[in-house]
């Protein structure tokens, strides 16, 4: 039986798919966690967790304070 995907994988699918779409380049930041977690209808540890993975795999950094933004 397959696995149902977890709402930070699907998360962390939406926000690849939305740095796609809105073409973002490097140095670009994505919308401030509260706005991002209320428009893909998700909870800010949700949220949290999906950021952590894209960061993991070098598609994001997280500057503490001062938000989220795209990576070389």
């Amino acid at each position: 039986m397959a696995r149902s995907e977890t709402a930070p994988e699907r998360a962390a699918r939406d926000i690849r798919n939305l740095i796609k779409n809105k073409d973002l380049k490097p140095g670009d930041s994505l919308p401030a966690q509260r706005i991002l977690a209320n428009e893909l209808g998700i909870s800010r540890t949700s949220l949290r967790e999906a950021l952590a993975t894209l960061e993991a795999i070098g598609l994001i950094h997280i500057h503490a304070g001062k938000g989220v933004y795209i990576t070389d």
